[in-house]
């Protein structure tokens, strides 16, 4: 059985959040006026960072060799969802929530949409796509230099 390191749950708390106090000032306020707010400048420092580390550092602790299952599982867990959630975004984002803006403009049709999609993927979900790219890399550069552990330390 696993044992859950608190310490990186709490870590992972203070990157949710805030990312979303920076999504709310950006989605909130004026356009332009977000880029000088304290809470927005001080939040985007850090926080997309702050979760790639983090889920650099749990992946490390997988200890697992298993190379096309470790990127069949990240295609499984990290692209399919950001597929259905680009989906599920584009037939809600009229509906204003709230008095929230709208924050991208989007094609008029579905097959419009999907063609956008598929010419650039990393559309609103950039960061999902980053990290499984980012996963494979280190695996490819784990694999080509393991036996090297002073140029692996450098390369990445």
């Amino acid at each position: 059985m696993k044992i859950r390191n608190e310490r990186i749950d709490i870590l992972k708390g203070i990157a949710a959040t805030s990312t979303l106090l920076c999504h709310a000032v950006q989605r909130g306020l004026p356009d332009g006026i977000y880029q000088g707010n304290f809470i927005y400048n001080f939040t985007s420092w850090f926080h997309m960072p702050l979760f790639c580390v983090l889920a650099g550092y749990v992946f490390g602790l997988s200890g697992s060799v298993n190379t096309g299952g470790i990127v069949i599982k990240k295609f499984c867990s990290l692209i399919i969802p950001t597929i259905v959630w680009h989906y599920i975004l584009y037939f809600v984002h009229d509906y204003e929530f709230a008095g929230i803006k709208r924050f991208r403009d989007f094609p008029n049709t579905l097959k419009e949409y999907t063609i956008l999609l598929a010419k650039n993927p990393v559309f609103v979900y950039w960061f999902l796509w980053t990290l499984f790219f980012c996963i494979i890399l280190i695996i490819l550069l784990v694999k080509i230099f393991y036996n090297n552990q002073e140029v692996m330390m450098v390369v990445l």
